[in-house]
């Protein structure tokens, strides 16, 4: 009776000072379907009273979803993913600054790479904005932004940005 006076008091105190997406909600914050509905690709959200808790996965239309990686908890987060037109290639940015291209037919990594000159800040200085891959998904184009923080750990918008970039994410076949 005692552990669950315990549980139950914790859970009250954490519904009344946590918001939604620490619990984990909603638990898919960011999915999108591949151009020929093929496959889909979606974030997860775990539940976490520090989060981020994220996991990003891929699925077959008519399979079982696969987790493609545990991002980093309380420090990593994905809110956007896009597909290359020919939807053989789907990339998750995570923390607006990183890339993690993944092989739709495979299900596997072929590219994870930073996109703006990270220090070792968090969240990074500068964010990618504008993100797109080429038509075989072999390359990303983006928009480097500096981070604009109109208090201590907002992120408000980006500010500065670059002419569009381009950057290799996996081999050309």
């Amino acid at each position: 009776m005692s552990i669950r006076v315990h549980v139950v008091t914790l859970l009250g105190v954490c519904m009344a000072g946590c918001s939604a997406g620490q619990l984990g909600l909603p638990r898919v914050p960011v999915s999108a379907t591949s151009p020929d509905s093929g496959h889909v690709a979606f974030v997860r959200n775990h539940p976490n009273i520090d989060p981020p808790s994220q996991s990003i996965w891929l699925s077959a239309r008519e399979g079982t979803a696969r987790q493609i990686q545990r991002l980093g908890p309380d420090s990593d987060w994905c809110n956007l993913v896009v597909w290359s037109p020919d939807s053989s290639t789907v990339a998750f940015l995570i923390q607006d600054a990183r890339l993690i291209t993944v092989d739709a037919a495979s299900q596997q990594i072929v590219s994870d790479q930073w996109l703006t000159p990270w220090q070792g800040e968090y969240p990074p200085y500068q964010m990618a904005i504008d993100l797109s891959l080429d038509r075989r998904g072999t390359e990303a184009r983006f928009r480097l932004c500096e981070r604009h923080m109109t208090r201590p750990g907002y992120v408000h918008d980006a500010v500065g940005c670059s002419d569009f970039r381009r950057v290799m994410v996996r081999p050309r076949a």
